[in-house]
């Protein structure tokens, strides 16, 4: 499947005309608790099959829909393979990438799914936001340092 295969599940299993399951079946899956154990104890929501995760995090603190910068969805990785998909409830989007990337996972998650919500959020809400992605690589110079800011 193509991420706009992926993107397009994703909205017809979460989005407000969902198809794919019982409504009933859906709210299941949408039953979120903070994982507890394991990889990500303390960092994301969990479901049945679905995660509340958000392009950054803060210990202790997982995150929650509609805060900006989580998404409603499941990534998903392996040696040499990144992607995130989900529905980004403040712009009722659905949204899939996948990378060829083999490093801590940043790219996918801190970098390319918070700038689609940056962008997203300006183009389909005329709304500018400033979230804390990864610092941009700027050519012959530091990382550029932002703070997270609602205009």
């Amino acid at each position: 499947a193509t991420a706009l295969d992926v993107a397009g599940f994703f909205w017809s299993l979460l989005g407000p005309e969902a198809n794919v399951l019982p409504r009933e079946t859906v709210e299941d899956m949408k039953s979120f608790a903070p994982l507890n154990k394991g990889w990500a104890a303390g960092f994301i929501q969990y479901g049945t099959g679905l995660m509340v995760e958000s392009v950054t995090y803060v210990p202790g603190h997982p995150p929650t829909v509609p805060d900006w910068g989580t998404y409603m969805g499941h990534g998903g990785d392996t040696y040499g393979f990144l992607s995130e998909q989900g529905i980004i409830s403040g712009l009722n989007a659905s949204v899939s990438i996948v990378a060829s990337e083999d490093t801590d996972g940043g790219i996918v998650q801190r970098e390319a799914f918070c700038r689609t919500i940056e962008v997203g959020a300006k183009v389909l809400l005329d709304l500018s936001l400033s979230l804390p992605c990864a610092p941009r690589l700027r050519r012959g110079r530091p990382p550029l340092v932002e703070q997270p800011v609602v205009v």
